[in-house]
């Protein structure tokens, strides 16, 4: 089908690079054990738009940590994201914490 044309994906020469890093979040807050974890993190982000792999979305959920990584589509959603659930109160009874997940910053 159309979908599978990766030439009208803006991102894809990128997905490897930067702007595919600059959409993965850091959330902190979330349940000790993964599987809940990840079932919050899908909860939380789903509404501003999940970045998928092969129909997956893209989220790690770290075992016994209480935090993971989502990717979203677009910075705008990070952004956004970011604005409406960073210090929320989360179910696990801390704050989230909601901020980009940062490789080394070079630019400083």
């Amino acid at each position: 089908g159309h979908h599978r044309d990766k030439f009208h994906k803006p991102y894809a020469p990128h997905a490897r690079g930067n702007r595919f890093e600059e959409r993965q979040l850091y959330v902190s807050g979330l349940p000790m054990e993964a599987g809940l974890a990840y079932n919050e993190l899908l909860r939380l982000f789903e509404p501003y738009g999940l970045a998928k792999h092969n129909g997956e979305p893209i989220i790690r959920a770290m075992e016994d940590k209480g935090f993971g990584f989502v990717t979203l589509n677009s910075a705008s959603s990070c952004e956004e994201a970011i604005s409406f659930l960073d210090n929320r109160p989360g179910v696990a009874g801390a704050p989230l914490s909601v901020m980009k997940a940062r490789k080394k910053e070079r630019r400083h």
